[in-house]
């Protein structure tokens, strides 16, 4: 089962829509987001070959997300702009 945990004061969450962060800290005036725990140990044994080949980028993996059902929101992303805009970095010389 996938949990929300406090990094802060270390509070367990099951409920999936806490989008405000850790309900305990906000009353003490400190905003903290909310990480997602649970047991990887059997997602060591999967392999890609098992997802499908699309959509591509994160969404292939939506089965191991810890969301719910539901269409998922979407800026038409993949992998292809990140390279994209990595190639045009060193065309600029970001990287000194």
């Amino acid at each position: 089962m996938v949990r929300l945990e406090c990094p802060r004061c270390t509070a367990l969450f099951e409920s999936q829509r806490l989008f405000t962060g850790c309900p305990r800290c906000r009353e003490q005036h400190v905003a903290v987001n909310l990480g997602v725990k649970g047991d990887l140990a059997p997602l060591a044994r999967l392999r890609t070959e098992r997802f499908p080949a699309t959509p591509r980028g994160l969404w292939r993996f939506r089965a191991l997300l810890p969301i719910g059902g539901g269409r998922p929101v979407t800026l038409g992303d993949d992998f292809g702009a990140l390279l994209a805009m990595l190639r045009e970095s060193y065309g600029l010389d970001l990287h000194g």
